[in-house]
């Protein structure tokens, strides 16, 4: 070994170490790697380079896979916990990293389907030798036709999962324009071509391309394209920026390879703003060189769609783009359902988007837009009307009567029928939203959601694809979601593992403790539950939704004293939030009830019956909740006959809300007719039911290599 190799070694060891002291953070990344080593990121980009052939971030990564491989070995820790101790956030991503490594998934390496294979045995990748050795190798072939054929017998023998057997990855982000205008005041403008180029390479169905908002992260970043590209999980990242003075534009957009940040393509565009097309056509003509360079193919009907004008009207178009703006601003502190949202936003883009119908009554997109405005604006607030979100309907198909290939538009009326309880009718427009932009993920969200209830493994299917898509700052939500279903379907670890993920991304250790309370409540195991809950209301007294946890968890192990204390609590805490939430209210009127305060309790039953018997009526979502809420009321009030009336209900409806069967089995409430023959036959059809999903599940998991 030369004194050049031995050093080399020596380095490329070092950096492995470093590597593996930080194997579990996976925030750890290029910077950070070369910082611990003492070298600039240039420098060692460059040294890797020459004696690996890697980038930075590839070799962190290939460090990191050699690692799950030898745990996939030597430990019978599951495949996701094995993703998180080695840095990977996603087990998705995780897959796919390790697929593209060694050619297969992980889960095989425990069947024994590979015996020779392993981190000193894998498909072919750039290895960790000098480039003197590859040059030594070329030399020593004899002509072009033996390289032709040591190629073809690789390529055969050793990438069984080539680029002929499996789609290509073309994934790509597209990251906030910068505005390099004088006044900051255009920036609405610059980020408002952007946006348009995402939704036109979006249309193509042959690109994976994350939303606006997943990137927005990245705006003032100090990360690497590397670094991005590998926290997207993307391939590709487009670049720009953009000045506007007065009527003229310059826009600068450069294609880059992800992994090395090499330059594919790009383009400078000077203009002259004299009418809407002009704008159109800049953003028409990026997305489709994009997509030339990339060989992706667009259809006719694609191409049409990116290069629509969707207003003559450049006064509209100018008051929709700030309206996207503004949206963009509310989504980008989005706190779920707490009330601290930027409400102010969305009025401003409200205002917005109907001054630009006043200068064209047949913009589509801002009719669309506006109709995504009162689905955030207006709902609890016509929950129990017969016209509820009845505006966001006739919005989108108003929409729909200008253009009847806008996807958002076929989004909002699947929105609007989830709400309206018609699931089929939600799905068909979910799908047709999908049809026309493969890259919209929020419905790919709200399809998981109406599938909690009916069908466990497309629930999940479903929310996996939006986390394969969506790096924005709902993704704590996503997980939550996902952590939820894996409660319902009696998968533990599964449940925690995605809080915890949750709680990584947002810090919020209240939230995380409470999610960690949901998947123990439904085994049963109430004390345990009552212990995460109280560690949340140590941090945040304030919250509703633990207070409802510790005033419920402590009724099912009849603590009433304390019970009672907390659904005051909560009571309180609405009233302060102006909070409209009727579905707790008879719980609240049983804990007054059995602690002797029978005249209050009969207010908060009263309001129960009328809340949930109206919401039924109604149509609304939640029907399996309500059914039980009312089945609870009248066994506790002695009403056998409606009691059951509304559990056969409740069994009807009931197909993935499982931790309902321990809530049955240890409900006060139903005290009265838990030991009877119907009732137990209820629980028994139940826990069948319950069984056969929990298996699919497992199923599911076993064949997409998760267990």
């Amino acid at each position: 070994m030369s004194f050049t190799q031995s050093r080399q070694n020596e380095f490329l060891d070092k950096l492995t170490r470093i590597t593996e002291a930080n194997m579990s953070n996976e925030q750890f990344g290029a910077s950070e790697l070369a910082r611990e080593a003492g070298m600039s990121h240039s420098n060692l980009h460059r040294r890797l380079k020459y004696a690996t052939g890697l980038s930075i971030s590839q070799f962190i990564r290939k460090v990191r896979l050699e690692k799950a491989y030898a745990l996939l070995q030597e430990s019978s820790l599951i495949i996701s916990a094995i993703a998180f101790e080695c840095g990977f956030r996603s087990v998705s991503y995780f897959n796919k990293c390790f697929r593209d490594q060694y050619g297969y998934p992980p889960g095989k390496i425990r069947k024994d389907e590979y015996p020779d294979s392993g981190p000193d045995n894998q498909l072919p990748e750039p290895s960790l030798k000098s480039p003197g050795t590859k040059r030594t190798t070329m030399i020593t072939v004899a002509s072009a036709s033996v390289l032709v054929i040591a190629t073809i017998i690789l390529l055969t023998i050793l990438k069984p999962f080539s680029s002929d057997n499996k789609p290509r990855d073309l994934s790509i982000a597209v990251l906030p324009f910068r505005n390099d205008s004088p006044d900051a005041e255009n920036a609405y403008f610059i980020n408002g071509i952007m946006e348009e180029v995402v939704l036109n390479l979006q249309a193509i169905k042959e690109l994976r391309v994350p939303g606006r908002t997943s990137v927005e992260q990245y705006r003032t970043t100090t990360m690497s394209i590397p670094e991005i590209a590998e926290e997207l999980g993307v391939n590709y990242i487009v670049e720009g920026s953009g000045q506007k003075y007065g009527d003229k534009v310059i826009l600068r957009v450069q294609l880059l390879e992800g992994a090395s940040d090499e330059q594919l393509w790009g383009d400078s565009y000077k203009k002259e703003i004299e009418s809407i097309e002009v704008i159109i056509g800049i953003q028409s003509q990026i997305a489709q060189s994009i997509a030339n360079e990339l060989q992706a193919v667009i259809t006719p009907a694609e191409k049409q769609r990116i290069e629509q004008t969707p207003t003559t009207n450049l006064t509209a178009y100018d008051f929709y783009q700030r309206g996207i703006w503004e949206v963009e601003k509310y989504w980008s502190v989005y706190q779920g359902y707490k009330r601290d949202n930027n409400r102010e936003a969305l009025l401003r883009a409200e205002d917005l988007f109907s001054k630009a119908l006043e200068y064209d009554s047949t913009f589509a997109r801002a009719y669309t837009q506006l109709a995504i405005v009162y689905t955030q604006k207006n709902y609890w607030e016509t929950y129990l009307t017969e016209n509820c979100l009845d505006s966001v309907l006739i919005l989108a198909n108003k929409a729909l009567s200008y253009d009847d290939q806008l996807a958002d538009a076929y989004f909002v009326k699947g929105y609007y029928y989830h709400t309206q309880n018609q699931d089929e009718q939600a799905l068909t427009e979910y799908d047709r939203a999908l049809e026309l932009n493969p890259n919209d993920c929020w419905s790919y969200f709200w399809k998981g959601a109406i599938y909690e209830n009916k069908d466990l493994v497309k629930s999940l299917d479903n929310i996996q694809k939006v986390i394969l898509m969506y790096r924005g700052p709902v993704l704590p939500q996503v997980y939550s979601e996902i952590s939820w279903v894996y409660g319902c379907a009696g998968f533990k670890e599964r449940s925690c593992y995605y809080a915890k993920e949750a709680f990584i991304l947002d810090g919020d250790s209240a939230r995380y403790y409470s999610q960690l309370a949901f998947p123990e409540s439904t085994v049963g195991n109430f004390e345990k539950a009552i212990e995460y809950a109280e560690k949340n209301y140590a941090l945040d007294s304030t919250g509703d939704f633990v207070l409802g946890q510790l005033g419920l968890f402590h009724s099912f192990l009849d603590q009433y004293k304390e019970s009672l204390r907390y659904f005051k609590e909560y009571d309180r805490c609405l009233k302060v939030l102006d909070k409209s939430d009727p579905s707790n209210t008879f719980r609240i009127g049983h804990a007054l009830w059995v602690n002797g305060f029978k005249n209050e309790a009969a207010y908060y039953f009263n309001t129960a019956l009328e809340f949930h018997n109206e919401a039924i009526e109604l149509g609304r979502i939640d029907v399996v909740d309500n059914y039980y809420a009312l089945a609870c009321i009248h066994a506790f009030l002695g009403d056998k006959e409606k009691a059951y009336e509304n559990l056969r209900l409740f069994k009807r409806e009931m197909g993935g809300y499982f931790y309902y069967i321990e809530y049955l089995k240890k409900d006060p409430l139903l005290d009265s007719i838990r030991d009877e023959a119907e009732f137990q036959q209820i629980v028994r059809e139940l826990e069948a039911r319950y069984q056969a999903e929990h298996e699919k599940v497992r199923q599911w998991l076993e064949e997409n290599d998760q267990l």
